[in-house]
């Protein structure tokens, strides 16, 4: 992917250009926030839960694919798709397309195996953008690399 790398203190991800980060626009205590610039109309957030000590955990696809669907129902959202899994040599993760009233959601749980990010796309139903920012924010996605991979 071209653009440049984002650090956010515990994992990094590789954004393209209009890509930049928002979070400093945001009330206090918002999760990581990236956005497509003046030509975006969603946003993409990242909440992080970095392995510090103890057992090392072994989360596997099938993992991420629980705590998505609990988010889910947590957060009364109506999946439009069948969960997808998939990894790479950095990443495996899980991620489903959801419905809330007007809005479009699509979540993903990544991990490296010992971290574990969430990260929530959500735009209105309508957006013409939807497209292309999906297809942005699932490069974005499996670009991360956790702090602990030394990326």
């Amino acid at each position: 992917m071209i653009g440049r790398r984002l650090d956010f203190g515990s994992f990094s991800a590789a954004v393209p250009p209009p890509w930049e980060d928002i979070t400093a626009d945001l009330a206090n205590g918002a999760p990581f926030t990236i956005a497509r610039g003046a030509s975006g109309r969603g946003a993409l957030q990242f909440s992080v839960a970095p392995y510090k000590a103890g057992k090392r955990p072994a989360i596997r696809k099938e993992n991420l694919a629980d705590m998505l669907a609990d988010f889910a129902a947590s957060n009364d959202l109506l999946a439009t798709t069948d969960t997808i899994s998939g990894n790479n040599e950095h990443l495996a993760w899980s991620e489903c397309d959801y419905q809330r009233g007007a809005d479009f959601v699509r979540a993903w749980y990544a991990s490296n195996g010992e971290d574990v990010l969430k990260a929530t796309y959500l735009v209105e139903l309508d957006a013409t953008e939807r497209t292309i920012e999906l297809e942005e924010a699932e490069m974005i996605i499996q670009s991360v690399r956790f702090r602990s991979q030394g990326d």
